[in-house]
């Protein structure tokens, strides 16, 4: 199997060859996807994160996604993990960084449109998000359980928010902004 920085990387052919990030969790400690990856010697474009990849590897303390697609539940239950630095490219899917209970920094692309149902589901020590304008919705339960978060300012492009999207946040005092919300499920 091919290697990318300690990750097997598998090749797939629809059309293009291009490389997935398929098991995850033998990575310790900071891991920066790598735009290409090598495959029977031919570098090949590393372009998704299979879901369930980093699936409870506890030795990750932080990642940075460039253009990538981010599989479903990709990095849940990393419990080591400190730090996620998301580019412009990285495609976001639900459940990506649920139960990562030691995250605290946290970077979403500039470009985000949605936050996925439970993004940061249980994400007990992020204290602090950036969401940008451009932002529209925010997913169910995609902030549920993040206890360190006291303060939310959401952008105005804000149009949605999910059912319980920050549901048992117990030290979240206030949501200020959100001016272009039509629903609050």
């Amino acid at each position: 199997a091919a290697m990318v920085d300690g990750a097997p990387m598998r090749c797939t052919l629809d059309g293009i060859l291009r490389g997935i990030l398929a098991d995850g969790t033998a990575v310790i400690g900071y891991f920066v996807v790598p735009a290409r990856g090598v495959y029977e010697g031919k570098e090949y474009p590393v372009c998704e994160i299979k879901d369930y990849a980093f699936y409870e590897n506890s030795a990750l303390t932080g990642v940075t996604l460039g253009k990538i697609k981010v599989g479903e539940a990709a990095f849940c239950g990393c419990t080591s993990l400190k730090v996620a630095i998301m580019d412009d490219g990285t495609e976001l899917s639900g459940y990506a960084f649920m139960n990562c209970a030691s995250l605290i920094k946290v970077s979403l692309p500039q470009k985000t449109t949605k936050i996925p149902d439970g993004f940061f589901s249980g994400c007990g020590s992020l204290a602090e998000i950036s969401l940008h304008e451009g932002l529209k919705e925010i997913g169910h339960q995609a902030f549920e359980s993040c206890n360190s978060l006291s303060e939310v300012i959401l952008p105005q492009s804000a149009e949605y928010i999910g059912r319980r999207a920050f549901s048992s946040c117990m030290g979240l005092a206030r949501v200020i902004g959100g001016i272009g919300l039509y629903e609050i499920d």
